[in-house]
């Protein structure tokens, strides 16, 4: 878990690099530099979702990654109290996603899935993993979901993802991960960013959670042993559970360090939280 979350750092600062270029966000992603982790296509949006990444190829650990970076204007999307859902039914009946999260992958599915079949074609026995922080991490499982339907092993790690579908959605994806790869959604202590969109508004979140629980918002050195494992799509025993805890500029740091700063120098992700929440 420590590693990914390199990726999806790196994605901050590497979504405009061009390909054969080596990753390289400085002491943000030590390890992934070290795996001399190179590029094969990265994308950047023109569009309102502002959405952005990279696939790369490390063949240290012999993995194909896509990484999805998060966006300037997600609060747009996730803290809006009218927030609509459009049909992802073409994965199962009755499924249904954010409209801007569905959005954003439909902006990137061409380029990604073009730039993984290239370098699975030449790396075919390499393992493929998706990763993204916050609005990436959503964009992340979603995508992982359409992979797995084509019965595609995927390892999908996100960090302070915010919930993506419906229920129906959330059930499928959960069943799929045991099938198709593994799925670790990651929390930190009073982030704010996992719970929403409201549960009262009908969105789920994949299962199992992992939780980082305690200490400061800032904190980044977690054991492993200090997780908790908290399973099913509306749990509230892990980071739901904090709502009333913490103030909400605590709530926006905890978003921001997971593992590590989620940081490329002075390029981040900001966190404007609104008063209304």
């Amino acid at each position: 878990m420590k590693f990914y979350v390199q990726h999806a750092t790196a994605a901050v600062c590497n979504s405009n690099d061009t390909a054969g270029q080596r990753i390289s966000c400085g002491r943000f992603c030590r390890d992934v530099e070290a795996d001399n982790a190179t590029i094969v296509e990265s994308f950047v949006s023109e569009s309102w979702t502002d959405i952005g990444g990279y696939v790369a190829v490390d063949d240290v650990r012999e993995e194909i990654v896509l990484s999805i970076r998060g966006s300037s204007n997600y609060w747009n999307w996730v803290a809006d109290f009218d927030i609509p859902f459009e049909s992802c039914s073409s994965l199962v009946e009755g499924c249904k996603v954010h409209r801007g999260f569905a959005s954003a992958w439909s902006e990137l599915s061409g380029p990604a899935t073009r730039a993984i079949q290239a370098a699975r074609s030449a790396q075919p026995n390499y393992s493929l993993v998706f990763a993204g922080h916050s609005l990436g991490g959503a964009v992340a499982s979603l995508a992982a979901a359409y992979f797995r339907q084509n019965e595609t092993s995927v390892d999908d790690y996100t960090y302070g993802s915010p919930r993506v579908g419906n229920h129906v959605f959330a059930n499928y994806a959960t069943k799929q991960s045991k099938a198709f790869g593994s799925q670790y959604r990651v929390t930190h202590n009073v982030d704010i960013v996992p719970r929403l969109p409201l549960l009262v508004l009908g969105f789920r979140h994949i299962s199992p959670e992992y939780w980082l629980k305690g200490g400061r918002p800032s904190q980044n050195d977690y054991p492993i042993s200090s997780m908790r494992v908290c399973d099913g799509i509306a749990n509230t025993r892990c980071n739901e559970g904090t709502w009333g805890t913490s103030s909400l500029e605590d709530a926006g740091i905890a978003h921001l360090h997971y593992f590590q700063p989620v940081s490329c120098g002075s390029s981040a992700v900001p966190v404007n939280v609104p008063d209304e929440l």
